[in-house]
């Protein structure tokens, strides 16, 4: 199996405005989470494959997350 993600965010210009001054971002679940971690860990595209016992790739998702 294959799992990739990408990263297509510019963090710094989508939200710039929405950082405090302890550099914490509030999540949608109201979960305040350092700035730098989310730009660490934060994705916008989600693929996922298989390979079947003839070693061809099978696409399971492949999706925009943004």
């Amino acid at each position: 199996m294959i799992i990739s993600t990408y990263n297509g965010i510019d963090y710094e210009d989508e939200y710039r405005d929405e950082i405090d001054s302890n550099g914490e971002i509030e999540l949608i679940n109201g979960q305040k989470v350092d700035f730098e971690k989310v730009k660490r860990n934060g994705f916008d595209t989600l693929q996922i494959w298989a390979i079947n016992e003839n070693g061809n790739k099978i696409e399971i998702v492949s999706e925009e997350l943004a």
